[in-house]
């Protein structure tokens, strides 16, 4: 609202310099008398009229002929500094839009003159004025004693003391002038002021509701003033300009002329209902406070979805660390398997040379055993040399014994690995799972289940393959077993002589049986070795290659980590910064934008009525005469003091 004031307020002024601008230079000086008028009428009028001369021709372009005659009056005043009115001269120009041969007046004026051309006018009965215009714009003057529709006076101030103006004169110090306006009516006047004084005169010169201006000789103050708009608008919170007041330092002070032009009708010409479209501005209000009301709404909404995002991102965050701590137990686990597949592999290589050791025994074996049964006639002459041949068997068969069960250890070993390899797969599958659930790297995710996958293969086919190895080792126990039995067998028949031929030749059936299932053993066994050593072998490729996963797994949940901590203090910061924007949003809808809302629904018809009275008072009042019926008119005043 007091930026709508403040536009009026801009139009005014603007009114009145245009209007009144071309009499600062004008000099109403103390000669008296009509003659004076009447020489400076023609210039005076054609520069008050300079403003309407535009929108004057712009009407009777759009419309042809005016319907009325317009009266165009200046008054010219003279008063002292009291106010006291000395001399008043009245110039009215009729201007004849129609090119009427007659123009019908009415006025209260005495002694009136044509000041322009040679037209005559008759007085009528009923105190009209008929004029002989021939088509001619009529020009003329005349005085009158009509108190005027305004007051005006100077008040001068010395060192704080009030003097009157001829006191004054001669003295020297700190002034201050004061111009002061009041109307008698209910219209509403604008006031442009002007006055010039010698810088040998006045120094330090400022100005309340005035310019000043310098060429270096002369100070120039123009000020401006409203009269009766203040009391009509009545508006508290905006104080318009109601007098002039000038303050400087003066030496030796002579009275200055103030020249003054007042105008009516200030808002006329504004187009108020374009300017200030109450409607459209309604409508904005409306609009504006809707969408204030909206956004604080949505602000709020916005806030509280920041603050269940932060909940979310709080759970979010926390399967972030589970994830990162069942990743450390994955990459533990991993370097348990690694380390175990290593030394696996590292020993696969001797298991196969030692069943292939084993197998050439076996053979070795079987091939004696066909010997022994060749030279079994022969072994009862030889005998002593059977019984040593017998013992060495028997010692060599314990050798072996202790291979096997070396082996079979081995075997209890590789069992314990490949229960933690296969462990370690369903933990990686459990992790996989936890990854996919956190929605994690998609690229990590697709490498571990490949490898992962690849791991199950290995070690199904390592438990598969173990089995049949630890059936091979079962067997090959059992034919050492009766090996054994078979030899200790001979060797005892060795030393029962009595019966040695029949334990000898029962024990050889017994051992050639036996070192038949070893061989068979042994060959199963080393086929179950080197399908063993290739399972480990592609076992130990991936496993490097999981070594590889594990780190940029170890890396990227760091980075996890690191970022984690990122968007959590984001989240936070987000959740805060949301609710100072709803806060702000309401303190700025409940404190700004409703209450001005509210004032503005309270005081906008208050105002449009006021300011239409406004124009109204300022419209009705057109002519300080009289006016015919027939005609329009528009008044100005110019006002010397002194």
């Amino acid at each position: 609202m007091k930026r709508i004031m403040n536009k009026v307020t801009v139009c005014v002024l603007c009114t009145a310099m245009i209007g009144g601008i071309c009499y600062v230079g004008t000099t109403f000086s103390g000669k008296e008398g009509t003659a004076l008028a009447a020489s400076q009428l023609k210039d005076v009028t054609n520069n008050l009229t300079m403003a309407n001369k535009a929108s004057v021709t712009k009407s009777l372009n759009d419309s042809g002929k005016s319907d009325k005659t317009e009266k165009e009056e200046v008054v010219y005043v003279k008063m002292n500094a009291s106010g006291e009115v000395s001399q008043v001269i009245v110039s009215d120009w009729l201007k004849n839009f129609n090119n009427d041969s007659t123009l019908l007046d009415q006025s209260d004026l005495e002694n009136i003159t044509n000041i322009k051309g040679d037209e005559t006018f008759t007085t009528n009965a009923d105190g009209s004025i008929s004029w002989a215009a021939n088509g001619n714009d009529i020009y003329y003057q005349g005085s009158t004693t009509k108190e005027l529709p305004f007051d005006m006076k100077l008040t001068y101030i010395l060192d704080g003391e009030e003097f009157s103006a001829e006191d004054v004169v001669g003295k020297s110090g700190a002034l201050t002038i004061r111009l002061q306006f009041k109307g008698k009516e209910q219209v509403p006047f604008s006031i442009l002021s002007a006055m010039t004084a010698s810088t040998d005169m006045i120094t330090n010169v400022t100005a309340k509701n005035a310019k000043v201006i310098s060429d270096g000789d002369k100070y120039i103050i123009v000020g401006v003033a409203l009269c009766g708009v203040q009391d009509t608008l009545k508006l508290e919170s905006i104080e318009l300009p109601e007098e002039i007041e000038i303050n400087c330092d003066v030496t030796n002070y002579d009275p200055v002329m103030f020249l003054n032009v007042i105008t009516t009708g200030i808002l006329s010409n504004i187009e108020l209902d374009k300017d200030l479209n109450m409607t459209e501005l309604s409508e904005s209000m409306d609009t504006l406070y809707q969408s204030c009301e909206e956004l604080k709404d949505g602000t709020g909404t916005l806030s509280s979805s920041l603050t269940e995002f932060q909940g979310k991102s709080e759970e979010y965050f926390s399967g972030v660390t589970t994830l990162l701590n069942g990743t450390k137990e994955y990459t533990d686990g991993v370097a348990k398997v690694m380390n175990g597949v290593k030394e696996l592999h590292s020993k696969s290589s001797t298991l196969v040379e030692g069943v292939n050791s084993l197998l050439n025994g076996a053979t070795s074996l079987d091939a004696g055993l066909d010997q022994a049964n060749t030279g079994i006639t022969s072994l009862t002459n030889q005998f002593k040399d059977l019984v040593t041949g017998s013992k060495s068997m028997k010692e060599s068969l314990s050798s072996l014994q202790q291979l096997v069960t070396g082996i079979v250890d081995g075997k209890a070993k590789e069992n314990d690995v490949l229960s933690q390899l296969m462990q370690t797969v369903e933990n990686n599958e459990k992790i996989l799972v936890t990854l996919k659930a956190a929605n994690a790297d998609t690229s990590i995710i697709s490498a571990l289940e490949k490898n992962t996958a690849a791991q199950r293969q290995i070690a199904e086919g390592l438990k598969l393959s173990g089995q049949t190895l630890s059936g091979y080792l079962e067997k090959l126990e059992s034919a050492i077993t009766q090996i054994s039995q078979g030899a200790e067998t001979l060797y005892q028949g060795c030393i029962s002589t009595d019966t040695a031929h029949e334990q000898l030749q029962s024990g050889l059936s017994k051992l050639t049986a036996g070192s038949k299932a070893l061989g068979e053993g042994f060959t199963s066994l080393d086929a179950g070795s080197k399908a063993l050593k290739s399972g480990v072998d592609q076992l130990y490729t991936g496993v490097t290659k999981l070594e590889g996963a594990t780190s940029s797994i170890t890396n990227g949940a760091k980075k996890l980590t690191d970022s984690s901590k990122l968007m959590s203090d984001a989240v936070r910061d987000l959740a805060l910064g949301g609710k100072k924007v709803s806060d702000g949003m309401n303190q700025f809808y409940e404190e700004g934008i409703k209450e001005l809302y509210d004032k503005y629904n309270d005081t906008l018809s208050l105002i449009q009525g006021k300011l239409d009275t406004l124009i109204e008072q300022g419209e009705n009042y057109k002519c300080f005469t009289k006016l015919s019926e027939e005609m329009d008119g528009n008044v100005k005043f110019v006002v010397e003091i002194q």
